[in-house]
């Protein structure tokens, strides 16, 4: 069965950029967060001390993770 393209307009375009960077934003604030994790982490290990997080807490505890959804 034959389809009609969908028509592809500027608020079409214009709405999928924005989903595009709402995605982009996310990914680039947990690779951020992963980073500053690993650095914590490899702090750790050079001074040879006990992780002070795990010592406190029993578990490392992680930030929320940013959804995208502010504005």
């Amino acid at each position: 069965m034959y389809e009609e393209p969908e028509e592809i307009t500027v608020n079409k375009l214009q709405e999928k950029i924005k989903e595009l960077e709402g995605k982009l934003a996310v990914t680039t604030v947990e690779r951020d967060e992963a980073r500053a994790e690993v650095t914590r982490l490899e702090n750790v290990v050079k001074s040879g001390q006990p992780d002070p997080i795990k010592s406190l807490f029993g578990k490392t505890i992680h930030p929320p993770k940013a959804t995208g959804l502010e504005e």
